[in-house]
């Protein structure tokens, strides 16, 4: 994890089996180690390379997705319209797969009068067959560990416990893999059943029980019908909304309503997309011809996937819940289920006790004072900070290829800034504040009066404010940003001799932020400024800044060089020892990642990453 909140890596390459990263120039294959893993993804080349002759090209990845849960071959757009809806769990093999599947070959068995013991032994091979030539998925193998339970209770005439059977797959996967406990995929698999077995249940039950009485049967099984597809459907959407909140933030409230749709057209689809691929094995000719139908049937799902991903407010941001609020979530469904034995009046006391806890938790865990974070942006300049009342600044931004992040950073947190400072126009400074404004959540920068109509052509509707020396502006009560230079009629031969220069001051504390300027101008700005505690060393610890000088005068206790890995060279070795000689501590975002400080009655620092130089 390189920023707070961000995308962790390590702990997902680990989660796979990773543990070792490298590059090459050239790669050449001379063959593969004989394995079983090897084995089943040339089962599942096969069957793709079967399923592109059975079904048309605007099919066929499609229903390799329900398939086989292979996503490789969905273009950006298709895939993009399955997860604004709430629809990409179509496309992870998954309980609703499982179960159709196995109920097909179940009832196969049974149509052929296959004897009942060899009917359960035959079905159980062909769940363990299928989880593994799908890639043993953590929503796959909870599939398959519950169907197995439950095929196992009815031959021996025992009563099935499906919470009994979720907490069973949840230890069996965790054996198997121990840190899927950390993966969106397995959180979104278990969250979704979890849903569907607590407050789902509930619905359901409190749906069948208001149905009028004496309806015709086919009526009655119809509404029956969409009472469970609605409660599942409810329960299921309960069950992974804080997951999805939490790793994507992003919420789909209308897929409820899509779901009772769309899950009966997708069932049909992905049993007949079994029947024609088997067909397919043998004679892909006559196969072809019978899987008109299931492609009629994927066309339709895809127009109504397609229709809705285009309705506003289909996909809602929020930002990250903690850890502690989606946990409470999940106690809430749990304890309004039938499985906590106890009065209806209790349980809603309880609820809204935990309720109060979770809310009350969430307010006092921000910490006190200011906090400044120097994100780790590669080869470029970024810094957030926030106010101890709670007002939110950027200082710089960032390059292009970290826009993104810094777009992720800002919703993951909830962040519409109060306004930017921009130090330069360059793209390592610059690029991620553009990104914030196209994304609406930036609207007034603050910059120098030499940068003033490049910002304003950048950021079209933006509040552009142009600063010189001399200037301050209030950021709260007790915190301000004091501007150092350039003047309004300085003119210097690059943009970043002329960087804005801030000082940041907040009771006491004081944090200086240079740009890019070189070392002449830090000796002519900087000696003046007297001791800080924060130094973000300028252009990135190049070999023309961070003087003996201004460092002698400024004396930081902390330094943060914002570098990449790049051909720049950046930060030099004479600029580290520099900043060593004369700094408490340095920090170097290449080796650091992200470096946060938690300003209060003393300061506390913490550095996402191993690496201090």
């Amino acid at each position: 994890m390189r920023n707070p909140g961000g995308f962790d890596e390590r702990l997902y390459l680990k989660s796979q089996g990773v543990h070792v990263k490298a590059y090459a120039e050239s790669v050449e294959i001379t063959g593969y180690a004989p394995s079983f893993a090897v084995a089943m993804a040339d089962a599942r080349r096969y069957i793709g390379g079967v399923m592109d002759r059975v079904f048309e090209p605007d099919v066929a990845p499609i229903a390799k997705g329900l398939l086989l849960g292979d996503k490789r071959e969905l273009d950006d757009v298709t895939y993009a319209a399955f997860k604004d809806t709430g629809m990409a769990h179509l496309l992870a093999v998954s309980g609703l797969h499982a179960s159709i599947l196995i109920a097909a070959v179940y009832g196969f068995f049974r149509l052929i009068r296959l004897g009942r013991g060899l009917r359960l032994i035959a079905t159980l091979a062909f769940i363990a067959a299928y989880a593994c030539l799908t890639g043993l998925s953590p929503s796959i193998v909870r599939a398959s560990v519950m169907a197995a339970a439950l095929l196992l209770h009815r031959h021996f005439g025992r009563q099935p416990d499906t919470l009994s059977g979720l907490a069973l797959a949840f230890i069996v996967s965790l054996l198997m893999r121990p840190l899927d406990l950390f993966t969106a995929g397995f959180q979104l698999s278990f969250g979704a059943v979890f849903g569907i077995l607590t407050l789902g249940w509930q619905l359901q039950r409190f749906l069948l029980r208001r149905l009028p009485r004496g309806l015709p049967s086919r009526i009655g099984w119809l509404l029956g019908w969409g009472c469970r597809a609605a409660a599942a459907s409810v329960g299921a959407t309960a069950g992974t909304l804080p997951v999805l909140a939490a790793s994507f933030n992003q919420i789909t409230v209308f897929s409820i309503l899509l779901n009772i749709f769309v899950i009966p057209l997708a069932s049909a689809a992905i049993a007949l997309v079994f029947a024609c691929t088997l067909m397919g094995l043998v004679f892909a000719p006559a196969a072809a011809v019978v899987a008109y139908i299931p492609m009629v049937m994927i066309r339709g799902m895809m127009a109504v996937i397609g229709w809705a991903a285009g309705l506003p407010g289909m996909a809602i941001t929020v930002p990250s819940p903690p850890w502690y609020i989606v946990l409470a979530c999940y106690a809430l469904l749990f304890l309004g289920s039938k499985y906590v034995l106890a009065d209806v009046r209790l349980k809603a006391a309880a609820g809204t006790a935990l309720a109060f806890a979770a809310l009350a938790a969430l307010l006092l865990a921000r910490p006190a004072g200011m906090y400044l974070v120097f994100l780790d942006v590669g080869q470029g300049d970024a810094a957030y900070l926030r106010t101890a009342r709670g007002d939110d600044y950027f200082i710089d931004g960032g390059r292009p290829e970290s826009a993104e992040e810094m777009v992720d950073f800002a919703v993951r947190r909830g962040i519409s800034p109060e306004a930017a400072f921009v130090s330069h126009t360059d793209d390592d400074h610059f690029a991620g504040l553009v990104a914030l404004h196209k994304a609406g959540r930036l609207r007034r920068v603050y910059c120098s009066y030499q940068e003033a109509g490049k910002v304003a052509a950048a950021m079209p509707g933006a509040d552009v404010v142009p600063l010189t020396a001399g200037d301050v502006v209030l950021l709260d009560d007790e915190t301000r940003a004091v501007v150092l230079y350039p003047y309004e009629d300085t003119e210097a031969e690059s943009a970043n001799e002329a960087s804005l220069v801030l000082l940041v001051e907040y009771r006491g504390f004081r944090a200086l932020f240079p740009g890019d300027i070189g070392g002449a101008a830090e000796t002519a700005v900087l000696t003046g400024v007297g001791p800080v505690d924060n130094y973000k060393a300028a252009h990135h610890g190049s070999k023309y800044s961070s003087y003996r000088l201004p460092l002698e005068a400024l004396q930081p206790a902390y330094s943060v060089v914002s570098a990449g890995r790049s051909s720049y060279g950046h930060p030099h070795p004479l600029a580290l020892k520099n900043l060593g000689d004369y700094s408490g501590e340095v920090f170097v975002t290449r080796d650091s990642y992200a470096v946060e400080f938690y300003i209060d009655k003393d300061i506390r620092v913490n550095a996402l990453g191993d690496g201090q130089t």
